[in-house]
C-alpha cells in the first residue's frame, strides 16, 4: 500500500489553520498516488494536554468534513490526529477517513504517566483496509509489549507509529521500532512533529524501516516534509 508520513508543525490550539496545512500535504500525497496518508499524534491541535479537553472533537465536528470530502474525491485513506470528545473524558486519537465509508476512530489505549490526568484510554480497534489490517500504534504504545503483542495478533501487513517525540523519545523510537520489524517480520513507520509541543520541541525524524529493521527513509529533525513509500 502505497503510504504517506505527514512530518508537520502544528500550531498549538489553531484546528482551523493547522486543518489547511493537512490539506496542503493530503494533495500533495494525493498527487504521488498514495493510498494512506498518516498525520502525527494530536496532529490538528498539536500535542498540548492541558488544552485537549477545551480542544476536543468530535468525529461528527462539521469543519472535520472536508477530510471526508477529499478522501471520497481522492480516493485517499486520511488518519488525523485529535483529541477526541467521548461519554468519559477525551481519547488521543487517530480519525480515519476512508473513501465513501463511515470514519474510523483509532483511540490510544496505553497512556504515558504524564497523559493520565488529561485523558482516558481507548478500547482495543484494529484498522482494516479492504480486508487488510494494519497495526496502529500511538506514541507510547510502541513502548508498551502488551500492545504490541495484541497488535500482533490480527496479523497486521505493517505496523505505523504516529508520534510526538522529543529527542530522547525519538532515540528510544529507533531502538524500539527496528525490534519491532525484526522480532516480527514486518515493515514500520513513524510519523512525527517538529516545533514546539508542551514546552517543549518534537524532534522530527519520521521513517520507514524494513522488515529486517534496517532503516530504508527517514526525514530531518527540524522541517516540515512528507516521505512515500510502497509498504
Amino acid at each position: 500500500m502505497k503510504t504517506s508520513l505527514i512530518q508537520l508543525s502544528p500550531a498549538a490550539g489553531e484546528i482551523d489553520k493547522n486543518i489547511i496545512n493537512h490539506i496542503k500535504w493530503i494533495e500533495k500525497a494525493a498527487s504521488e498516488r498514495s493510498e494512506l496518508v498518516i498525520f502525527p499524534e494530536l496532529s490538528l491541535t498539536g500535542y498540548e494536554p492541558t488544552l485537549a479537553k477545551q480542544l476536543a472533537v468530535t468525529k461528527d465536528d462539521p469543519r472535520l468534513q472536508i477530510f471526508q470530502e477529499i478522501s471520497d474525491k481522492k480516493a485517499i485513506i486520511i488518519a488525523v490526529g485529535a483529541p477526541v470528545q467521548c461519554s468519559n473524558g477525551t481519547t488521543i486519537s487517530l480519525l480515519i477517513f476512508h473513501p465513501k465509508k463511515e470514519i474510523q476512530v483509532y483511540s490510544k489505549q496505553f497512556l504515558h504517566d504524564d497523559e493520565v490526568p488529561f485523558f482516558i484510554p481507548g478500547q482495543r480497534k484494529s484498522l482494516l483496509v479492504n480486508g487488510t489490517a494494519i497495526g496502529l500504534g500511538i506514541c507510547y504504545e510502541i513502548s508498551v509489549a502488551e500492545h504490541i503483542q495484541n497488535v500482533m495478533a490480527t496479523h497486521p501487513s505493517f505496523f505505523l507509529s504516529s508520534v510526538a517525540k522529543d529527542q530522547r523519545g525519538v532515540i528510544n523510537a529507533y531502538q524500539q521500532l527496528p525490534d519491532i520489524a525484526k522480532n516480527n517480520k514486518l515493515p514500520v513507520a513513524m510519523v512525527n512533529c517538529v516545533g514546539v509541543a508542551d514546552g517543549g520541541h518534537c524532534a522530527g525524524k519520521s521513517a520507514f524501516w524494513d522488515d529486517h529493521g534496517n532503516i530504508i527513509r527517514q526525514l530531518d529533525s527540524s522541517s516540515e516534509g512528507m516521505l512515500t513509500m510502497d509498504i
